[in-house]
Protein backbone atom coordinates (compact mmCIF):
# COMPACT_ATOMS: atom_id res chain seq x y z
CA UNK A 1 0.00 0.00 0.00
CA UNK A 2 1.33 3.61 -0.81
CA UNK A 3 1.80 6.17 1.59
CA UNK A 4 -0.12 9.44 0.37
CA UNK A 5 0.78 12.74 1.13
CA UNK A 6 -2.30 14.61 2.86
CA UNK A 7 -2.77 18.24 2.75
CA UNK A 8 -5.09 20.80 4.02
CA UNK A 9 -7.45 22.71 1.52
CA UNK A 10 -8.80 25.67 2.13
CA UNK A 11 -12.66 26.13 1.42
CA UNK A 12 -14.09 29.35 0.51
CA UNK A 13 -15.69 29.28 3.60
CA UNK A 14 -12.76 29.16 5.76
CA UNK A 15 -13.26 25.87 6.98
CA UNK A 16 -9.78 23.51 6.47
CA UNK A 17 -10.55 19.97 5.00
CA UNK A 18 -8.07 16.69 3.68
CA UNK A 19 -7.09 17.26 0.69
CA UNK A 20 -7.89 13.54 0.02
CA UNK A 21 -11.92 14.32 1.65
CA UNK A 22 -15.09 14.75 -0.62
CA UNK A 23 -15.35 18.49 0.68
CA UNK A 24 -12.02 19.25 -1.03
CA UNK A 25 -12.89 16.93 -4.16
CA UNK A 26 -16.65 18.43 -4.77
CA UNK A 27 -14.96 21.63 -4.10
CA UNK A 28 -12.72 21.17 -7.11
CA UNK A 29 -14.55 19.83 -9.62
CA UNK A 30 -17.33 22.85 -8.75
CA UNK A 31 -13.73 25.24 -9.72
CA UNK A 32 -13.55 23.42 -12.74
CA UNK A 33 -16.93 23.62 -13.81
CA UNK A 34 -16.97 27.13 -13.15
CA UNK A 35 -13.96 27.77 -15.20
CA UNK A 36 -15.78 25.99 -18.04
CA UNK A 37 -15.86 28.93 -20.98
CA UNK A 38 -19.05 28.50 -22.29
CA UNK A 39 -22.50 28.16 -20.26
CA UNK A 40 -23.90 25.73 -22.63
CA UNK A 41 -20.84 23.21 -21.64
CA UNK A 42 -21.16 23.86 -18.02
CA UNK A 43 -24.64 22.69 -18.43
CA UNK A 44 -23.78 19.78 -20.61
CA UNK A 45 -21.42 18.85 -17.94
CA UNK A 46 -23.95 19.18 -14.70
CA UNK A 47 -26.32 17.23 -16.63
CA UNK A 48 -23.89 14.45 -17.59
CA UNK A 49 -23.56 14.20 -13.51
CA UNK A 50 -26.98 14.18 -13.78
CA UNK A 51 -26.94 11.00 -15.47
CA UNK A 52 -24.37 9.27 -13.81
CA UNK A 53 -24.92 10.35 -10.35
CA UNK A 54 -28.31 11.20 -10.13
CA UNK A 55 -30.50 14.09 -9.57
CA UNK A 56 -29.35 15.21 -6.24
CA UNK A 57 -25.37 15.08 -6.63
CA UNK A 58 -25.83 17.70 -10.52
CA UNK A 59 -28.22 19.61 -8.30
CA UNK A 60 -25.62 19.99 -5.27
CA UNK A 61 -22.78 20.86 -7.73
CA UNK A 62 -24.74 23.59 -9.63
CA UNK A 63 -25.65 24.89 -6.52
CA UNK A 64 -22.08 25.05 -5.46
CA UNK A 65 -20.87 26.24 -8.99
CA UNK A 66 -23.73 29.22 -8.35
CA UNK A 67 -22.38 30.09 -4.96
CA UNK A 68 -18.71 30.15 -5.81
CA UNK A 69 -19.35 32.32 -9.15
CA UNK A 70 -20.93 35.07 -6.38
CA UNK A 71 -18.10 34.76 -4.35
CA UNK A 72 -16.03 36.04 -7.34
CA UNK A 73 -18.37 38.59 -8.01
CA UNK A 74 -18.12 39.70 -4.49
CA UNK A 75 -14.45 39.36 -4.67
CA UNK A 76 -14.51 41.10 -7.80
CA UNK A 77 -15.92 44.61 -6.40
CA UNK A 78 -13.79 44.44 -3.23
CA UNK A 79 -16.77 43.50 -1.26
CA UNK A 80 -16.20 40.00 -0.36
Amino acid sequence: MHDHLHLVGLLPNGKEVDSWSEEWRAHCEALHVLNIKHRVDRQRYIERVREKRGDKPAEKLAGDVIALWKLQKLKATGLG
